[in-house]
């Protein structure tokens, strides 16, 4: 009876999916920082969302366990309906997934010239009903949700583009997906106001920015950081400049360091590839680190930097092993979260050391 007992149960969590987690408040971190949700995996307070075979899972950082993010009752999640379908990179905060959906592409008018058109959304459910309902729709620029985003408050920042389509003397239409103008947008999650701050440009007279791109690579001192990328001749080899955005003025200024791969806790990282070397810049100290790998991506956690199968002692500056493919992506109640190809485990600070030998 006692076996029977615990299977139902075990069902229940499964089917309810990520209901439990609709108390989290998970506004800012313990700094007061904006929120900052990383590449692959979007961690909110004691767990985290991601995407694998085109399904949306919740992971439950205290019992490792994996669920669809659905909390229908009985649901396959299989049919378009379900959460766990439809919510793409979602990202969770206060009781609701927050996520994005967009159409874009020539469409024919009644004249028989094509036009271009963009349809963008911002769509939500209820962790508790997995309800959808519209937040808001925009329809100059399309959102690279599947990158990096940053809650502040109540208010969603996304990096978007126009892809600056062309049409030939045949009335032909072309464009480029994933580069074009690039944007920083927000949304007020309250209201559902849209917001675009413009072109993120660095030589306004230059036709070059439509083949611009632009991801934040992290949230710190009341800034959003970014990698803006662009080509500045026809060779297509990209020119990488760092853009900050000052959440007070909502205004955009040049950062003096080079385009970064990480900023976050006091910590701005940039990795110069040509001479294999990573600066780890903190307390105003430039600390260069002899790095022989590649990595568009860091993250810091208990004084420790992590990039690229390796991790960083802030208080020393050493370099330690992680493993080839696997990354931190939290710290939770002690412990390392890893993700290893959507394979996630949970590391003690023994544990994590033992992987250096």
């Amino acid at each position: 009876m006692m076996k029977k007992l615990l299977l139902l149960l075990l069902a229940a969590s499964v089917l309810t999916g990520c209901a439990k987690s609709s108390n989290i408040n998970d506004r800012s971190d313990a700094h007061g920082e904006p929120h900052f949700y990383g590449l692959n995996a979007r961690v909110y307070g004691d767990g985290l969302t991601y995407s694998a075979g085109g399904t949306s899972y919740c992971l439950d950082f205290e019992t490792m366990e994996k669920m669809p993010l659905c909390a229908r009752p009985n649901c396959t999640h299989t049919s378009s309906s379900c959460l766990a379908i439809n919510a793409k990179n979602g990202v969770i905060h206060d009781g609701y997934v927050y996520y994005f959906t967009s159409y874009y592409g020539p469409e024919e008018t009644k004249e028989g010239k094509p036009v271009f058109k963009m349809d963008s959304k911002l769509m939500r459910a209820s962790l508790e009903t997995s309800e959808i309902e519209l937040v808001c729709s925009f329809t100059d620029s399309i959102p690279h949700s599947e990158e990096t985003l940053v809650i502040d408050g109540d208010t969603l920042y996304f990096n978007a583009y126009d892809p600056a389509p062309d049409m030939d003397k045949a009335g032909g239409i072309s464009y480029s997906n994933g580069e074009g103008y690039a944007y920083l947008c927000s949304v007020d999650l309250n209201s559902g106001e849209y917001t675009n701050y413009g072109v993120i440009c660095c030589e306004e007279d230059y036709d070059g920015r439509k083949s611009a791109r632009v991801y934040m690579i992290g949230a710190d001192n009341g800034r959003i950081y970014m990698d803006y990328q662009f080509t500045k001749d026809e060779t297509g080899s990209f020119t990488h400049y760092n853009f900050e955005f000052d959440l007070e003025s909502k205004e955009y200024s040049r950062g003096q360091l080079p385009a970064g791969i990480c900023a976050d806790k006091g910590v701005y990282v940039w990795l110069d590839d040509a001479d294999d070397e990573l600066h780890v810049v903190t307390n105003g100290k430039d600390n260069v680190i002899s790095y022989v790998n590649y990595s568009n991506s860091g993250t810091v956690f208990n004084n420790k930097l992590f990039v690229a199968g390796n991790w960083i002692d802030l208080s020393d500056m050493t370099m330690h092993r992680l493993a080839a493919n696997k990354s931190v992506v939290a710290y939770y109640n002690g412990s390392y979260i890893t993700n290893e190809n959507n394979r996630f485990e949970k590391l003690t600070e023994e544990e994590l050391l033992a992987l250096d030998n």
